[in-house]
């Protein structure tokens, strides 16, 4: 079934992409939307529609959006945080095309930063993606 949202269109996207899934599932690596399981091995991506305005008119089509995401990677390692923060990345920057049953016009990634969590103990890989989609 085709996605409706964005948010499943990428999580389709990155799961079933080889590059993307080598890094992101195997051993333990996973992938989650909004809120990552509080038992989850590292190291693990989270990640979050922060906006996305719908405009009727956007390149002429019925529910086109501009949304921006932020992705997250998380690790006991700087190393390992940013090794997966890359491989999301790669696969989604610069994408035009189909994503699960939503046409993707544009992807912009900015580049991940990596921060240490002192109290945590773990360091998060951080970047945006803004896509220009419609359908749905």
């Amino acid at each position: 079934m085709a996605s409706t949202d964005i948010e499943h269109a990428l999580f389709v996207q990155l799961t079933s992409t080889s590059s993307a899934t080598a890094v992101i599932t195997q051993q333990g690596k996973r992938l989650y939307l909004d809120v990552a399981d509080s038992t989850g091995a590292r190291p693990y991506t989270v990640y979050q529609l922060i906006s996305d305005p719908h405009d009727s008119l956007f390149y002429g089509v019925e529910n086109s959006g501009r949304a921006r995401v932020q992705f997250v990677s998380y690790s006991t390692s700087r190393f390992k945080a940013r090794t997966v923060s890359r491989a999301v990345r790669t696969n989604i920057n610069h994408y035009q095309g189909s994503m699960d049953g939503l046409t993707v016009y544009s992807c912009k990634c900015g580049y991940p930063a990596v921060r240490r969590d002192p109290e945590a103990i773990v360091y998060a890989a951080r970047f945006d993606a803004l896509i220009e989609y419609a359908g749905g």
